[in-house]
């Protein structure tokens, strides 16, 4: 039996996390218009980098110069983009910092159900520097260990009629959790055959699977024998020295990849490349 001090902790902490977690359920606040900054409407290439910012937690990060190093690629992918318990509202000046570096549109994963199990979105953005014509988001069904408290899936756009997919999987912890990554990495092949044959897509992310492992890269290249792979074979997550984050294209034309630790911001590393669009 509860002792009545016990009960009484435990219905405040109860309240402390339904608190948070209504503090960090807020929507990203950013003006859709006219900026200073013109950009060719009609460009041979587009350049695009994905990034894990590791942004859970977050104490002494600065986004602004962080937003001025994005500011070289015409549209970023970023992963871990919460609003943090360390630092509410983190995302919501990321956002700022990027448009005033002329990242025009940006698209985020919805705020999960307030009655949910989720204490965050899945801190998936897509920021560029042109018009986003289209928003599709595919939630994840299956998580574990601490990737269930956010709600991970598939965020989709369109810009100059392509399709920009971007994702983090689950990470992987035992045999458990590689299935669930193979597994979620079915779910996104699947989305993209619902696709026109004829449609242009890129798509990137963290798939916390070692790309520089053989029998991964293969398992990986048979779930999307349509598209060419970046074929860059440097680490991408420092700790372990995996590549961990990649970038694919099917009907564009991909060259120049490049990893750039960005002065060591996060545990990740960032991988760009252009995409030719003509």
């Amino acid at each position: 039996m509860l002792n009545n001090i016990t009960k009484i902790t435990l219905v405040v902490l109860i309240m402390i996390l339904f608190i948070v977690k209504l503090i960090l359920s807020t929507n990203i606040n950013h003006p859709i218009i006219k900026h200073d900054i013109t950009y060719n409407d009609n460009p041979s290439n587009i350049s695009i980098c994905t990034y894990n910012i590791k942004s859970l937690p977050n104490m002494t990060k600065s986004y602004e110069s962080l937003s001025k190093i994005l500011s070289q690629y015409n549209m970023v992918l970023l992963q871990e983009a919460f609003n943090s318990i360390t630092d509410i509202g983190n995302r919501d000046r990321l956002v700022k910092n990027l448009y005033n570096e002329g990242f025009l549109y940006v698209i985020s994963v919805p705020e999960p159900n307030f009655f949910s199990m989720k204490f965050a979105n899945g801190g998936l953005l897509i920021v560029s520097k042109y018009k986003i014509e289209y928003v599709k988001f595919i939630p994840f069904i299956i998580s574990a260990y601490s990737d269930s408290l956010s709600d991970k899936g598939i965020l989709v756009g369109r810009v100059k009629g392509i399709y920009i997919i971007n994702t983090h999987l689950q990470a992987i912890y035992d045999k458990r959790t590689e299935d669930i990554v193979w597994n979620q990495l079915s779910i996104l092949s699947s989305y993209i055959k619902t696709l026109p044959n004829d449609a242009k897509v890129i798509f990137g992310g963290d798939f916390n699977i070692n790309l520089l492992n053989i029998h991964n890269r293969a398992k990986f290249t048979n779930l999307f024998t349509s598209f060419s792979i970046d074929g860059n074979v440097e680490t991408t997550f420092e700790e372990s020295g995996e590549k961990l984050d990649c970038l694919m294209s099917r009907g564009v034309n991909g060259s120049n990849y490049k990893i750039n630790k960005f002065n060591n911001y996060s545990d990740h590393y960032g991988l760009s490349g252009v995409f030719q669009l003509m």
